[in-house]
């Protein structure tokens, strides 16, 4: 079973995802960077990680992955999508999609399912 590990200091949505992939998707949560960065981070498949977090951004977690050489996909998710934008769609950047959070949870984790 693939693992993930969502980053969100919203409970909710990570109580939510973690309902979503009950059977196909083992998923850890944690709410703050500073907590990511206690994880053993090589041993997830891939992460969730929400854009704005109280004390930082998802860029900065997505930066922290890059200098440790965590190679794994990333997706980070916001309340609402950037103008004009579907969804599901990739951002400029090396490893990482942008996705909004609360449209169809479901289609968030077939898409993660689907690139870890």
């Amino acid at each position: 079973m693939k693992h993930i590990l969502v980053v969100d200091d919203d409970p909710v949505f990570a109580s939510l995802i973690a309902k979503q992939a009950d059977r196909f998707i083992d998923v850890s949560a944690v709410e703050s960077f500073e907590e990511f960065k206690k994880e053993p981070l090589s041993l997830y498949d891939g992460f969730i990680i929400d854009y704005d977090l109280q004390e930082s951004t998802g860029l900065e977690l997505i930066e922290y992955l890059e200098q440790n050489h965590i190679h794994r996909p990333v997706f980070v998710v916001s309340a609402s999508s950037a103008p004009g934008q579907d969804p599901i769609h990739p951002v400029a950047g090396r490893n990482f999609q942008f996705l909004t959070k609360w449209q169809q949870p479901a289609r968030l984790l077939q898409v993660v399912a689907a690139s870890i």
